[in-house]
């Protein structure tokens, strides 16, 4: 499934970030005190005929929600200013021979406490494949 292509492509690329641990759906993770992290989350979107013919690539766009979860405000300013550099509008990542576009990456209102911050950063995405 392609999807499942898109999400290892963001996933493989997420995970040549260094700047904090990574968290995924399918991972057992126990928050240290104080620890910063970062979990992603894939949400497919849209899809769209762009080209003409039953058997033609359709477009497909979805978010890539990262929820930067840190102790203090400035540390997690800091963390989603290194990943919208790492995630840049425009990157083509490739797995197993799909190409996903990223396209703009926005940072949502944040959700914490007094003990932590939790900003969602928003990657936008698109690719382009045929519907089995």
């Amino acid at each position: 499934m392609s999807y499942q292509k898109i999400q290892a492509a963001l996933d493989t690329h997420l995970q040549a970030y260094s700047g904090a641990d990574l968290i995924f759906p399918s991972t057992l993770y126990m928050p240290r005190h104080g620890r910063e992290f970062v979990a992603a989350e894939f949400i497919p979107g849209t899809v769209k005929t762009v080209f003409l013919g039953a058997e033609s690539e359709k477009e497909h766009r979805g978010l890539y929600k990262l929820w930067v979860r840190s102790p203090s405000f400035q540390s997690a300013l800091r963390l989603v200013d290194q990943l919208r550099a790492h995630f840049l509008p425009g990157q083509s990542l490739i797995f197993d021979g799909l190409k996903v576009f990223t396209e703009t990456s926005e940072v949502e209102k944040g959700k914490g406490s007094l003990k932590f911050t939790n900003f969602p950063l928003v990657i936008q995405w698109r690719s382009y494949f045929k519907e089995a």
